[in-house]
C-alpha cells in the first residue's frame, strides 16, 4: 500500500504533524491536494499559507481550547487531510457539482463505505491492486478525520502515528 499512490498522503501528513507539534502552532486553514506539491521523488511539499495562523500553544489543553475557538481550528486542518486522504483513495474529489445531486458530496458514503467494510468499491483501481489489510489501515484514519463533530476527531499527532506505523511495517514486509 505504501506506493507512489499513497507515499504523498502519507508524507504531507507526516509533515502537518510536525507543524502541529511546533511552537507556536501553525493552523494551515487551507489543507487540500490543490496545495500539495510532490517532487519527482514523490515528496510532498505543502504550500498556501495564505490563510494560516499562528497559534501560541499554552500550557495546558482548556487555555488551547478557548484560545483556537474561532473558525479556524487544529481539527479544521485534520478534516482537510481526511479530504485529501479520501481524494488519494478514491480518486474523486470529495466534492464535486459534476455528479448527480446524491452523490456531490461523497465523504458520507466514503465514511459509511469504510464503517460496512465495503471500501473497495470506491477506491481507483491502482489502489485496490494494493494489500486490501493496508487499504483499510489508510481508510481508518480517513474516516476518523471526517467526523462531522471536532472533537470527534483524531489530533494531527495520532493519525500521523498511525501512518507512521503503517508505513514502517510495510517497509519491513
Amino acid at each position: 500500500m505504501y506506493s507512489p499512490a499513497t507515499r504523498p498522503c502519507l508524507t504531507t501528513f507526516i509533515m502537518l504533524m510536525g507543524k502541529k507539534t511546533s511552537k507556536p502552532m501553525i493552523i494551515h486553514g487551507n489543507v487540500n491536494s490543490s496545495n500539495i506539491l510532490l517532487s519527482d521523488c514523490f515528496v510532498a511539499k505543502v504550500f498556501g499559507f495564505g490563510s494560516s495562523r499562528l497559534v501560541r500553544v499554552p500550557s495546558n489543553e482548556s487555555q488551547m481550547n478557548t484560545l483556537v475557538q474561532q473558525t479556524l481550528t487544529d481539527k479544521s486542518d485534520v478534516y482537510s487531510f481526511g479530504d485529501v486522504l479520501l481524494e488519494i483513495l478514491t480518486g474523486e474529489m470529495p466534492l464535486s457539482f459534476n455528479r448527480p445531486e446524491n452523490r456531490r458530496i461523497i465523504t458520507s458514503h466514503f465514511v459509511s463505505s469504510v464503517e460496512q467494510n465495503d471500501i473497495f468499491q470506491m477506491v481507483v483501481p491502482l489502489v485496490n491492486e494494493g494489500n486490501r489489510e493496508q487499504l483499510r489501515a489508510v481508510a481508518e484514519p480517513a474516516k476518523s478525520c471526517l467526523k462531522l463533530s471536532s472533537a470527534e476527531r483524531p489530533a494531527m499527532e495520532e493519525v500521523a502515528g498511525e501512518l507512521r506505523r503503517l508505513c514502517s511495517s510495510t517497509h519491513s514486509s
